[in-house]
């Protein structure tokens, strides 16, 4: 796999309540990627908290331009951070070995079984709390 700097354009949204406690995520969210040695944000843009009124929740964003060190450092990125959109600038192409390809699509293979897992397990607790609640009426 060929090592390139990659710059990319990511939006980043916390959503939550109350506003003054998504807009404060946000913040620390952002200060913690600026932390890190091998992202370079060139540009942001952060949005102000809205409310959402079908979710009764507050929605703030933040807009950046992100130098990455490797395509590595990128795909970590989207699994610590999950952007809501990544979009990638430059390089326009990329070379990737079989084995590299391997290793990241077995991670994502690995987080989503997580996630499946996750899933069923609060599914059959939620049957289990439905099915207390019912059995008291």
């Amino acid at each position: 796999m060929e090592s390139k700097e990659i710059k990319a354009r990511v939006i980043i949204e916390v959503v939550g309540s109350p506003k003054a406690h998504v807009e404060e995520t946000l913040n620390k969210l952002i200060e913690t990627i600026k932390s890190d040695s091998e992202l370079v944000i060139e540009k942001k843009e952060v949005f102000e908290a809205v409310e959402v009124p079908e979710l009764k929740l507050f929605s703030a964003f933040v807009e950046a331009d992100i130098k990455f060190v490797n395509i590595e450092k990128l795909i970590g990125f989207c699994f610590d951070y999950t952007p809501t959109s990544i979009e990638v600038i430059e390089p326009m192409t990329f070379m990737l070995d079989a084995r590299f390809l391997n290793c990241m699509l077995n991670d994502v293979v690995t987080k989503l079984h997580k996630y499946t897992m996750l899933i069923r397990n609060l599914d059959a607790e939620y049957a289990v709390l439905k099915k207390g609640l019912d059995t008291k009426k």
